[in-house]
């Protein structure tokens, strides 16, 4: 069996390929895993390195067509995502994918696998929500955007509301307003297929947003590199997803998810998507928490347990985090 990690390269692709390899050697399993990269090769253990051009369509295929899965960290999404899916498709090749882009009809996919967009914007089921609650959740997002990921959020079009696409190549405004993240439509779309009252916000940076206000011909590759600049100012906290059951009364519960990185939480998303969710069972291009839906509280806990996260209730266990 040969599970290949496209971008491995990248700092998202190289966090699911360590996870993968250390994971495989721990459960002794015997998988063949392949890396691409495009320039550096890499350094991995249990990892053979295979030099791509994702712009190459049919060298992607005969790579997607050797193997068994395929785990998609390329990025920008936006721009490698709907290619990756088609090619897979048309090899009949499973495909995971860390984002949300995909090619219209493909079948045996899962989708946004990693945290943002992805099995997050279910967390609200850890609060044990029914229809009768009313949940407000935050999204406290720090750390660094890589220039990948910041020209995927600056390519994103919400003018449709829930009707916009994650990773759509041509938005036609940048602003302030494209800080809510893509998890926050997937939330409110679960949310409303589940007929819970889910109210969904964002906090990002101070600095982030002053990247959104850069020159309008500054064009977006430059865009997404000042972006991923100021994310790097002065912001060390970790992420937070603040869960709150029937916020401004007597009664509000709140559940905080602590993850001190998101590119470990969502390689660790990508392993047990491979593990829980097979491809195969798709019969269309589907998230990964709509997937995994029954299991998604236990799969989100133990995604924290592998990349050193925890969960704290009403503000109570902080000071337990050097106890984990």
């Amino acid at each position: 069996m040969t599970i290949t990690i496209l971008g491995a390269s990248g700092r998202m692709g190289s966090a699911v390929a360590n996870l993968f390899a250390r994971e495989l050697a721990n459960a002794d399993i015997e998988e063949t895993v392949i890396g691409t990269y495009r320039n550096a090769p890499l350094a991995i253990d249990g990892v053979q390195d295979v030099q791509l051009d994702a712009n190459d369509e049919k060298a992607l295929a005969a790579l997607c067509t050797q193997s068994d899965t395929v785990i998609d960290c390329l990025g920008p999404s936006a721009v490698y995502g709907e290619r990756v899916s088609r090619v897979c498709d048309a090899c009949s090749t499973p495909l995971i994918s860390l984002g949300h882009v995909h090619a219209q009809g493909a079948r045996g996919q899962i989708l946004q696998a990693g945290a943002i967009p992805g099995f997050l914007a279910g967390a609200f089921l850890l609060a044990g929500t029914s229809a009768k609650n009313d949940v407000e959740m935050i999204y406290e997002f720090n750390g660094t955007l890589t220039p990948a990921a910041a020209h995927d959020i600056l390519a994103t079009d919400y003018s449709n509301g829930l009707d916009a696409s994650y990773g759509k190549p041509h938005a036609t405004s940048v602003d302030a307003t494209v800080a809510i993240p893509y998890s926050d439509a997937v939330t409110w779309e679960l949310a409303c297929k589940h007929h819970l009252e889910v109210h969904a916000f964002s906090i990002w940076p101070q600095a982030l947003l002053e990247a959104f206000h850069a020159p309008a011909d500054m064009g977006l590759d430059r865009r997404a590199l000042s972006m991923s600049a100021a994310s790097t100012l002065g912001y060390n906290h970790d992420t937070l997803v603040h869960i709150i059951t029937n916020p401004g009364t007597y009664d509000q519960d709140i559940i905080t998810l602590h993850i001190p990185s998101l590119y470990e939480f969502s390689a660790a998303g990508a392993w047990l998507a491979w593990q829980e969710s097979p491809c195969q069972n798709t019969d269309e291009a589907k998230p990964f928490a709509l997937v995994a839906w029954d299991n998604l509280p236990s799969i989100i806990e133990r995604a924290l347990q592998m990349s050193g996260g925890w969960i704290s209730r009403s503000g109570e266990d902080e000071a337990e985090e050097g106890e984990l």
